[in-house]
């Protein structure tokens, strides 16, 4: 009796979860490198942003490069899942410049700080995330 008791509550937790308003779609897993000018760009966000899909839920993935440019992409979730919705995301990648507070325009020439290119932030890049994910999301700025 147990047995069946456990059996007809997981049914209906399953069937009441799937009955709940947004449909949930699998993430498929995403990396890639990030280069300006041919070398690796550290420390650059990578943000994935996602197209509706009917009437499943919208989930916009992002990572940071690592030393040698390279990233992996999670969700921006309230708990993060590794991946990116399949679909055309529009891609932005952008640079968080640490800059001093007080620092003179002299004081930030002298940090030699890359200069992102325009295409890099305006949301013109994309990239067709397939089903089976990809190793191979790379940008050459």
């Amino acid at each position: 009796m147990t047995k069946y008791l456990f059996a007809v509550m997981t049914g209906v937790l399953c069937l009441s979860l799937l009955g709940c308003g947004e449909r949930i779609i699998g993430l498929a897993p995403v990396s890639g490198t990030v280069t300006l000018n041919g070398k690796p760009l550290a420390e650059a966000q990578v943000f994935f942003q996602m197209p509706p899909v009917g009437d499943a839920k919208i989930i916009h993935s992002a990572a940071f490069t690592d030393a040698e440019g390279k990233y992996t992409l999670k969700s921006v979730e309230e708990v993060p899942r590794s991946g990116a919705m399949p679909g055309t995301a529009r891609v932005r990648i952008s640079f968080d410049y640490k800059i001093p507070e007080n620092a003179s325009q002299s004081e930030i020439a002298k940090l030699n700080l890359p200069k992102m290119p325009e295409r890099a932030t305006d949301g013109s890049l994309s990239f067709v995330v397939t089903p089976e994910g990809s190793s191979e999301a790379n940008f050459d700025l």
